[in-house]
């Protein structure tokens, strides 16, 4: 929830001066409120943000425990605590 409020206050207060998108269209006004920014972005942008999350949720959900990382939160571990990508790097990518 504090992340959320923290989050409110930013993109209510905060104008990025760069472009948005790389046709130039700049992100939205700051006399918008958060959710009319959301619905001003472009659908693009909005599945970009979606798609990422879901990525590392299903990260963390999937790797909960099996990389020598600890236990799942659920399952006593510390909540918090993102495992590594240390597996990723290894076996999919080398960044």
């Amino acid at each position: 929830a504090m992340a959320a409020f923290v989050g409110y206050c930013v993109q209510s207060n905060i104008h990025f001066p760069w472009p948005m998108m790389t046709d130039g269209t700049p992100f939205p006004s700051t006399e918008l409120g958060p959710e009319a920014q959301w619905d001003a972005i472009p659908a693009a942008a909005k599945w970009q943000i979606i798609i990422v999350l879901g990525a590392l949720e299903i990260w963390d959900e999937a790797s909960g425990g099996q990389q020598g990382e600890g236990q799942h939160y659920m399952k006593g571990g510390t909540p918090g605590k993102y495992p590594s990508f240390q597996l990723f790097r290894d076996q999919v990518h080398s960044v």
